[in-house]
């Protein structure tokens, strides 16, 4: 047992005095986490500190006195984690309500009390509603958005040519999601979130706008990288909400819901984004225009009916709250980010690899990367509350294999999605349409599998065995891919290990948010929980296509190239070769057609490996994960039943 520790917090209001007192067994330090967490506060706050005795036991009792003085008392081990601690008021003595605290120990000792009661806001049953069905609308839209960039690239590169930017289109997008991860979650403590939603969803249709208007490659990658930040503020969004107001079964359910509306975007994006793209009227401009349509109705939906939401602060000024934002966290990692991308794709397409350019990329990519960790490590120009990446949440025993784990279905996801229909265009001669359809079987087997997933894991509970299981399928088809994937291969193979790798993708895509949403009781957690899942997942999607793109263009190049020497082509030529965008010269010469072919899908037969690698690695996390089983129904029962007992505000 540690410490006991009393906090009297004091607040003055309208010239009257608020005093509340929390007793907390536990470390200093998690005792004012509770109270911060506890206390809303609408002026300046006094704190101090005194030791008193603690009851022996593991709620967390919140109750009023005979005077009106709220008190909260709750016992715990000397590192517990009481952030979930949730305070009411009210006139009557009698009136208690009674939240479960999760109180992780050392090592050994966080899983013994699992799935017990959740903070969470309360919403009507037609706001719950209507908020998961924007979310689910928007998810959609947004994978729309996601599949139909990939199948217009050859009409782009006609109109636009440079090849070296070709790979900027789809990863930018990726990539400025990813980096604006963080800065999104800060701005979630700045403003309410209804708002906030409006305002990611302008961003986003501005950037869909710019995109389809573009007159040049770099206004089409301004415009991609406005669309993911837009992106990445209505993600977190999404599951800012789902944190806060759906229980660990609902949150499991809705979490592959996303996934599965996510996918059937990805379904229509390729038909449609083709279909607008070999329209010589509508050209793939309205390809990029059409997202705007769905985007416009979420926005209009969310003004009138999505319910407003705050995330708890320690601040409610909101001049404060932004004072707060790691401003130089969020900068650091947005542009060792950007230039980890840089140094990915332009060494060895652009760049020779022991240029001086190359090299002063990567220099300075590891500079301000390791500025970053320091910067976070130390709190540096930050505090342990605000900074930008929640280093407690990530570094944990009990949850990193889960986020690497997340890193590796993004890894998985990314390679099969871009690369498996540039084996049909090159191998086969299959048009953009014919390839977004060959995509369907591994697309529909993601989505079932989602879903099945979704529903399963809260009645299983042992979610070590799913991830251990998806690890095991991705590993195995994607070795099979990788030894398979000849020229002469059978289409019904490839489709059957692309299905299977969609599979195992899918009893781990996106899950760790819902293991998240379960294991922690707090809100804030939950919260975190899904940025540093997104982060994961949207990672892993980014690193896959930079490492596969990397391989693909350079050992890619050095094949062709040696194929094709002595015809005289540019370097241009075959780069656009082998994006799939303009091969009739080479793949058109009788001489050289069987050799050039063997060789780009020897190269695409290598990108595999990052499937066998990234299910090697989710196996490997899933047998370190901890062999607990989570209750998902029993922590529902108790925010049930905590509701109840909460008392009803006068």
């Amino acid at each position: 047992m540690g410490e006991v520790t009393t906090f009297v917090a004091s607040t003055v209001v309208s010239s009257s005095t608020k005093s509340t007192t929390i007793h907390v067994s536990g470390t200093s330090a998690g005792a004012e986490t509770v109270l911060k967490s506890a206390l809303t506060i609408e002026e300046e706050k006094a704190v101090k500190l005194s030791p008193e005795p603690a009851p022996a036991k593991e709620d967390v009792i919140v109750s009023t006195d005979e005077k009106g003085v709220l008190v909260a008392t709750a016992t715990a081990g000397s590192s517990a984690d009481l952030a979930a601690v949730r305070t009411t008021t009210s006139t009557s003595p009698e009136s208690k309500a009674v939240c479960k605290a999760s109180a992780p120990g050392a090592d050994g000792e966080d899983g013994d009390r699992l799935s017990q009661g959740h903070e969470r806001r309360e919403v009507s049953k037609w706001e719950f509603r209507i908020v998961v069905s924007i979310i689910l609308f928007w998810c959609w839209a947004n994978g729309y958005d996601v599949s139909n960039i990939a199948n217009i690239q050859p009409r782009i590169y006609e109109q636009f040519h440079q090849i070296q930017f070709l790979p900027w289109i789809g990863l930018s997008y990726c990539s400025a999601t990813f980096a604006s991860f963080m800065f999104a979650r800060q701005l979630t403590r700045c403003i309410d979130l209804r708002w906030l939603s409006v305002i990611g969803q302008v961003i986003f249709i501005a950037g869909c706008a710019i995109s389809g208007a573009s007159q040049s490659m770099a206004m089409l990658i301004v415009g991609r990288t406005i669309t993911g930040i837009g992106g990445a503020i209505l993600s977190l969004i999404s599951y800012t909400y789902i944190a806060a107001i759906a229980t660990p079964t609902q949150s499991a359910r809705i979490i592959s819901g996303i996934g599965v509306f996510w996918s059937l975007g990805i379904i229509v994006g390729g038909p449609i984004g083709s279909g607008f793209a070999e329209n010589h009227h509508a050209t793939w401009r309205w390809a990029l225009y059409f997202v705007i349509i769905p985007t416009a109705i979420t926005l209009v939906l969310t003004i009138p009916f999505m319910p407003r939401y705050t995330v708890h602060t320690s601040e409610t000024s909101l001049v404060r709250r932004f004072a707060n934002v790691d401003f130089v966290g969020v900068l650091l990692f947005m542009c060792s980010e950007a230039l980890f991308s840089i140094a990915m794709l332009f060494c060895g397409p652009v760049w020779r690899w022991t240029s001086g350019a190359s090299i002063a990329t990567w220099v300075v990519f590891a500079v301000v990367f390791v500025a970053f960790i320091l910067q976070q490590a130390f709190c540096i120009f930050t505090t342990p509350e605000s900074r930008a990446l929640p280093v407690a949440l990530v570094f944990n025993r009990r949850m990193t294999p889960i986020w690497v784990a997340s890193v590796c279905s993004g890894m998985s996801y990314g390679v099969t999605m871009y690369y498996t229909p540039l084996f049909f265009a090159f191998m086969r001669g299959m048009g953009p349409i014919k390839q977004a359809i060959r995509l369907f079987p591994f697309i529909f087997v993601l989505i079932v599998s989602l879903s099945l997933t979704g529903r399963l894991l809260p009645i299983i509970g042992r979610y070590k065995y799913v991830y251990m299981s998806a690890g095991a399928i991705c590993l195995a088809a994607g070795a099979s891919l990788t030894a398979t994937l000849k020229t002469t291969v059978p289409d019904g193979q490839v489709l059957g290990l692309t299905a299977l790798i969609g599979f195992g993708l899918g009893l781990h895509f996106l899950h760790g948010v819902s293991v998240s949403n379960a294991i922690h009781p707090s809100e804030r957690d939950r919260i975190d929980g899904s940025l540093v899942g997104n982060i994961g997942l949207l990672g892993g999607i980014s690193l896959s296509l930079m490492m596969a793109g990397s391989i693909y263009q350079n050992i890619g190049y050095n094949k062709l190239s040696h194929v094709l020497r002595g015809q005289n082509l540019t370097k241009a030529e075959i780069q656009a070769a082998l994006a799939g965008v303009s091969s009739t010269q080479i793949f058109s010469n009788p001489d050289t057609m069987r050799e050039s072919l063997d060789a780009v899908c020897d190269v695409l037969a290598r990108l595999f490996y990052i499937i066998a690698a990234a299910g090697a690695v989710c196996l490997i996390c899933g047998v370190l994960m901890k062999d607990e089983k989570l209750d998902f129904q029993k922590s529902t029962e108790k925010e049930e039943d905590e509701e109840s007992a909460r008392p009803t505000q006068q």
